[in-house]
């Protein structure tokens, strides 16, 4: 689900429930192995209304794993649906990161 979406409501909903599922075992993991407790900021479910305000909230969880695990982060700051390609490049930045930082905590 980190991979593929559209633009369709239901799509979305999916990606930011299973985003969020994911940041969740990220960060549990990180305690385990890092002794390292994260702010845990609520990434589900999501205000259309405000999503600069989730994906601001969202670059400052990748941006406080990525400083953890000694990982280079991309600016995910920025998404701007109605630009078909730079979805796409946003979705596979995103889901090479959680690739990332699973691959570090052996997850």
């Amino acid at each position: 689900m980190l991979f593929d979406i559209t633009a369709s409501d239901a799509s979305l909903e999916q990606f930011f429930f299973w985003n969020a599922q994911d940041h969740i075992e990220i960060n549990q993991a990180i305690q385990a192995q890092k002794t390292v407790n994260l702010f845990e900021r609520v990434l589900h479910p999501v205000d259309p209304q405000a999503f600069d305000i989730w994906l601001e909230l969202h670059q400052q969880s990748h941006n406080d794993i990525n400083q953890v695990l000694g990982l280079n982060g991309n600016d995910l700051s920025e998404l701007d649906f109605s630009d078909k390609s730079k979805v796409s490049e946003w979705m596979n930045l995103h889901a090479q990161e959680h690739l990332s930082m699973r691959q570090v905590l052996k997850i």
